[in-house]
């Protein structure tokens, strides 16, 4: 779905309601829905796969995100950029916080309105 935005010339993540203005294909509205309720996955971001193992080859989906020393282990890996973190494999699946707010059990719907299409894809 990404290499889709991308040949959309989308350069952020966008919304779904910044999606449906620029697209008018009822296909495509409901593949990017689907996607939508997806949860994000730590590859998305950072060179580490489930285990919590650096991969060298991974091509994160999105720019500028790196792992988070302070908060991370061997085999819990935290994602951030700009103040923001991402909590992957919690208890309340996806986490993600700034100093003002929180969303758990995210999904790329959530994720993408947490950043206002502000998101860049990479």
């Amino acid at each position: 779905m990404i290499k889709r935005l991308k040949k959309l010339k989308f350069k952020t993540a966008p919304t779904l309601n910044t999606f449906i203005k620029k697209v008018d294909d009822l296909k495509q509205i409901k593949e990017y829905v689907a996607f939508l309720d997806n949860t994000p996955e730590r590859t998305d971001f950072i060179n580490f796969d489930n285990e919590g193992f650096a991969l060298n080859d991974n091509v994160p989906l999105f720019k500028g995100w790196t792992e988070c020393l302070d908060a991370s282990n061997d085999e819990i890996k935290v994602a951030t950029l700009d103040g923001v973190k991402i909590y992957f494999d919690t208890a309340d699946g996806v986490i993600i916080a700034n100093m003002t707010n929180m969303c758990d059990e995210t999904t790329y719907n959530d994720l993408f309105a947490f950043f206002e299409g502000e998101l860049e894809l990479n």
